[in-house]
């Protein structure tokens, strides 16, 4: 029978909040609605979208040289970009025909502000740029950015059927809400091609900058107003674009001197088709032969729920292929499906969350009795429940880092739910007070304590909150997240721990003698106070030894910890792997498809992959890992990419990672008769960004200069063990043929040095001049300007690849007159940079490198050494700074510490206030000092470095030993002040806190060894807080009294 409280001894207040536990049962039902609630409308992600406001300003010049990029585009652009405000980095790369210019903001600028200063800023440098160039175009960029999705069509069709469908989904899934954009991918561009004969415009003395000229002139469409009168009203328009081939045959370009009128014909072949091929897909699945495909890949927009996303344009596009539009004998397959990612990553997350609760309730049910197991069984997922209601509330999504948080704090929450709990246990079971009583009991004891660890705790996860830079901003969840649960959890441990104990123990009866653990807790209590009063407590002088040897342990814990490695991230496990294969610069394209056929045969053999999709003469998505992949050239016909896509984890036997060593030996046998070939490899190893960990910046003047100190770097850098993927954002040097102008020979001929330029890019390249149009909802085709090159068999390509048709270009001047180029100009032949790069404005060539089983650490110490005895012999002005992981952690452990020095000072102030002393804070702070101690020990005794993870962990450690020390503290201080001694204070508050210090350290063990085991990125986290709080539980019981001991003033009492 529940024993009712007495109206007139109790307030309505506190019956409703804390007794009745009706009222408790409605706040449960009104949780788990709104719970399930939050649940479901909550965006899913394997990890957080970052808004990180970065950006590349892309800016063409056909014909232009790097020299000429740099100097009138790129230099320009950087000028004006130079002290906006927000702007972390300039990277710059200048290529032939293009400027790259990539901009990184600080993370706490808004996306959406940077975005349209930095357009304005363009906007204000297009006046400082050639008037040639075309007009610079800002794109929102960043590695981030994977495809959630893949589509990949294939068919024994027409290439144009293909390509005409692929833009019909392209444009049916931009419409989709939340897609930003789409990419195809083994598309030929379709164009209508003006391919000039050079021996007929010889012979005809026509310049081909004429026939540029008129085609441009000759384009337009024009709205003239409109005629009205009494019985008639229309619209006037001129329709003067190229709509029939014929017409565009048939302009008119000259008239000869006799009378004779040149048109378009007499001077070229005018036909529509398609473009050199440029790249080639292939999809292999699961194992099957290679099959030639179109993909389109599927960006999402940052914020947007990928998992929605991904059902929406399954859901277009398989409608679209359903319906009658569709052409017969295409099909459509959904190759990547990154939602389909998610959910079994969120599975695995839910896993060791549910493994968690159960350790935690099986250690609860052994430390006390099955009914405050039973309670707490109900208040923990109440509080995981609740706190997604406020994460939903504040417009967060539901990933990874979220259920990171809410494991960690599961060892922090259990603490508030312990102490209820054994207040109530103590109350009804030791003391044996009524329900009620033990209610009042329970709250005057314990609800301040409780209170003072959830804030301390909070207070110490601050400063992973203040974080900078990227990795800051990522893992800024995990303390958001676990603050929410230890507010909620305490909230739900007063307001619904004691009405759920009261209706849990509402058939007992009001005195109880102690059970089995009550009785084996009072003996190891009492063995705890005999064996410290005998060993530690003997006298002040004794503790203050104790004391002095934990304070010498920790020196020693300092000095192991000086001598690990540490890394930023450890390598977690993902399914996305990239390979990319860069044959030498001449080769061509028809040559890297049968070297990718010969690796594809190995990759698509492996049992572990899904699929393999290859690409030739293109970067497909999943090796752009790092910011200088972005800025690099994304084709060119000797690159050769894949895509793997790994097996489900339980489907295979290895982390990705770990398949990585084993297939670049089997890839480089594969390859070793291929000259200067290079391979790198891209796994999906988690983290913040894809960036290679070490990075080394080399800045200087001359290009050729950096390339070969970069060159002797790389070299030197490639014989450290466990060093791979070396390489530089220079890429391999190549041949260039310099014409210089003879400036004499140009004025006796009568040509202008401009007009030359615009005759030889005619010859050279394949110039847009304008757009042919196509009726309906079919694109325009652009017009394309070009040669008829006997030696490329009429495909329309960069000029000619025949000597002979090389040495017989030539200029028509003014009259009409030939002129051989050589006799314009002075040839050099040499070797040059494909690109120039800058950083921060400055001439600069980055070298990276991943690697394999070491660690940044150990190559600086290795590589510092040697690259200062190198630039010894460099010219003046070069130097070296070490960038990537170094550079960032840097960043992130001083931002970390600082903060974390400033959260413990205002710890040490609220503990003193709570206290009223100076001196217990110190005792209550020397906590984390032993945990420190363990977690360093530990940490070398298991041969793991520090990494970032594992400070995370150490932060939350601080929150949890304060939390111990906190209740021991104030346990003896009650002891102290009912007339106790200070030695026996210093024992009973041992022995009576023994059992919630060690079921608080139980429980935390017990519920992150899960993760630990599971998720070898989060592993780290999780054994500093089970190194550290095994440490720290000793500590509490056996240095805090020796401390208390030695500190405290005889006579004092608080």
């Amino acid at each position: 029978m529940i024993d009712r409280p007495s109206r007139g001894k109790n307030s309505a207040w506190f019956d409703f909040f804390f007794v009745r536990p009706v009222p408790a049962v409605i706040w449960i039902m009104l949780i788990i609605l709104i719970g399930f609630t939050a649940y479901n409308s909550l965006t899913k992600e394997s990890l957080p979208d970052l808004e990180i406001p970065e950006a590349s300003i892309i800016t063409e010049w056909p014909g232009a040289t790097p020299d000429m990029i740099e100097k009138r585009i790129t230099q320009p652009l950087e000028n004006t970009l130079r002290g906006v405000k927000g702007v972390k980095s300039i990277h710059s790369s200048s290529y032939d025909e293009m400027s790259i210019v990539a901009v990184r903001f600080r993370v706490e600028c808004g996306l959406g502000e940077s975005m349209q200063l930095l357009n304005r800023k363009v906007l204000q440098a297009q006046a400082l740029l050639p008037p040639e160039a075309k007009r610079s175009r800002v794109e929102e960029t960043s590695v981030r950015d994977l495809p959630i999705a893949s589509f990949a069509l294939s068919g024994r069709v027409e290439q144009s059927t293909l390509q005409d469908l692929a833009k019909k989904l392209k444009r049916r899934l931009q419409k989709i809400p939340g897609i930003k954009k789409t990419v195809i991918y083994g598309a030929r561009e379709q164009v209508v091609k003006v391919q000039l004969h050079p021996a007929r415009m010889r012979e005809l003395g026509v310049p081909a900058s004429l026939v540029r000229q008129r085609i441009m002139a000759h384009n337009y469409d024009s709205p003239w107003g409109a005629f009205e009168n009494q019985q008639l009203s229309f619209r006037l328009k001129m329709s003067g674009t190229y709509r029939e081939l014929d017409d565009l045959r048939s302009l008119p370009i000259e008239r000869l001197p006799q009378g004779r009128l040149i048109r378009l014909s007499d001077l070229a072949e005018v036909k529509q088709g398609f473009m050199g091929r440029k790249t080639q897909v292939s999809l292999s699945w699961q194992g099957r032969p290679f099959n030639p495909v179109l993909t389109i890949e599927v960006l999402k927009a940052a914020g947007k729920d990928t998992i929605k996303l991904v059902k929406a344009a399954k859901k277009a596009v398989f409608e679209m292929r359903d319906s009658a539009a569709w052409p017969p004998g295409v099909s459509c397959t959904l190759v990547g499906n990154d939602g389909r990612v998610i959910q079994e990553e969120l599975e695995r997350g839910f896993n060791n969350g549910w493994q968690a609760m159960l350790a935690v309730f099986l250690v609860l049910l052994f430390m006390l009795t099955w009914r405050e197991a039973l309670v707490a069984a109900v208040l923990v997922p109440l509080t995981l429940m609740a706190s997604l209601v406020v994460l939903w509330a504040l417009g967060y999504s539901f990933n990874l880092l979220v259920m990171v948080g809410m494991i960690l704090a599961l060892g922090l929450l259990v603490d508030d739910f312990i102490l209820i709990l054994e207040g109530m246990h103590e109350g009804i079971y030791l003391k044996g007070l009524g329900l009620v009583e033990s209610i009042k009991y329970t709250l005057s004891s314990f609800a301040v304590p409780s209170l003072s660890g959830s804030i301390t705790t909070i207070l110490v996860l601050l400063p992973l909150a203040f974080v900078g830079g990227v990795d800051g901003k990522f893992i800024r969840l995990i303390p958001l997240t676990a603050a929410i649960c230890l507010t909620i959890s305490y909230l739900i441990s007063i307001l619904l721990g004691p009405p759920l104990a009261r209706l849990a123990f509402r058939n007992r009866e009001k005195a109880h003698g102690p059970g089995y653990m009550d009785r084996l807790t009072q003996r190891a209590g009492a063995g705890l106070s005999a064996w410290l009063q005998k060993r530690v407590l003997r006298s002040r002088r004794t503790a203050t030894g104790w004391i002095v040897c934990a304070v010498g342990l920790f020196i020693m814990s300092l000095g192991l910890f000086s001598l690990m490695n540490d890394t930023l991230y450890p390598k977690e496990d993902g399914r996305e792997l990239g390979i990319l294969v860069e044959l030498s610069p001449e080769s061509k394209l028809s040559y890297s498809a049968k070297v990718a056929e010969k690796i594809g045969d190995i990759l698509r053999a492996k049992p572990y992959f899904q699929y393999v999709t290859m690409v030739v003469g293109q970067r497909p998505s999943f090796c752009i890992s790092s910011f200088h992949d972005l800025m690099a050239p994304q084709t060119a016909s000797n690159l050769i990419g894949f895509n793997c896509m790994l097996k489900p984890r339980k489907n295979r036997d290895r982390l990705g990672h770990e398949y990585v060593e084993p297939l670049r030996r089997e890839l480089k046998s594969a390859l070793v008769k291929e000259p200067g070939v290079r391979l790198f490899f891209s796994p999906k190893t988690g983290g913040a960004s894809g960036e290679d960990p070490l990075q080394i910046d080399i800045q200087g003047e001359d290009m050729k200069r950096l390339r070969k100190i970069a060159l002797a770097v790389k070299r030197r850098l490639a014989r450290v063990p466990g060093v791979v993927d070396v390489r530089d954002n220079l890429g391999p040097a190549r041949t260039e043929l310099r014409l210089k102008p003879l400036r004499e020979s140009l004025d006796f001929h009568q040509v202008e040095q401009e007009e030359l330029a615009r005759q030889l890019i005619a010859f050279m390249e394949h110039e847009k001049v304008g757009d042919f149009y196509r009726p309906g909802s079919l694109d325009n085709l652009p017009i394309r300007l070009g040669a008829w090159w006997p030696s490329q068999k009429g495909v329309m390509a960069k000029g000619p690849c025949n000597w002979i048709e090389l040495e017989k270009l030539f200029v028509i001047n003014a009259q009409g007159k030939a002129v051989s180029l050589w006799n314009l100009t002075r040839p050099v032949m040499e070797q040059t940079s494909g690109v120039i790069t800058h950083k921060n404005a400055e001439r600069s060539v980055t070298v990276m490198a991943k690697l394999n089983d070491v660690y940044v650490s150990e190559v600086i110490r290795q590589m510092m050494p040697v690259l200062d005895e190198m630039q010894k012999d460099w010219p003046q002005g070069y130097s070296y700074e070490f960038a990537g992981e170094k550079e960032v952690s840097q960043e992130v452990y001083q931002t970390m510490f600082k903060m974390f020095v400033i959260a413990l000072v205002l710890l040490y102030a609220i503990l003193a206030l709570l206290f009223d002393s100076l001196a217990q804070p110190v005792i209550i702070l020397s906590t984390v000092i032993f945990a420190l101690t363990g977690v360093f020990a530990g940490f070398f005794i298991s041969g793991l470095p520090f990494s970032f993870s594992a400070a995370i962990g150490i932060v939350a450690l601080t929150g949890i030993v304060v939390n111990d020390a906190i209740v021991i503290i104030t346990t003896m201080n009650r002891q102290l002040a009912s007339g106790h001694g200070l030695i026996r204070a210093a024992l009973n508050g041992a022995s009576e806190r023994l059992r919630p210090i060690v079921s608080t350290t139980v429980t935390n063990l017990a519920g992150l060894t899960p993760l630990a085991l599971s998720d070898p990125g989060w592993s780290p986290l999780c054994l500093a807080i089970i190194f550290g709080e095994i440490a720290a539980t000793v500590g509490a019981l056996v240095l805090v009294p020796a401390l208390y001991v030695a500190i405290t003033p005889k006579g004092k009492a608080y």
